[in-house]
């Protein structure tokens, strides 16, 4: 299974990439520092934990975006994904 992503690297947006594995991974970029990637991995792991994820690798190219952009981006990527045939979601 290929990588699905949502998103672009335009400023004010966030890319996310996602991408089977045999456990959880979780890769974030981001100009604005460790606040930034805290609160994104936040969001990440409310995600996993919602949908009940654990066999996702993740990578995520922040460009300042707010949380509700983050937050579109990550549920458009899920579906994504789980349309290409995740092995559950």
């Amino acid at each position: 299974m290929s990588a699905v992503n949502a998103g672009s690297q335009l400023s004010g947006d966030v890319l996310v990439e996602i991408r089977s594995s045999s456990s959880v991974s979780v890769r974030v970029i981001s100009p604005l520092g460790d606040q930034a990637e805290r609160l994104i991995r936040e969001l990440v792991n409310e995600t996993l934990t919602q949908r009940g994820i654990d066999n996702v690798r993740i990578k995520i190219l922040d460009n300042a975006a707010s949380e509700w952009a983050v937050r579109a981006r990550l549920a458009t990527a899920f579906r994504r994904w789980r349309e290409q045939g995740a092995p559950h979601d």
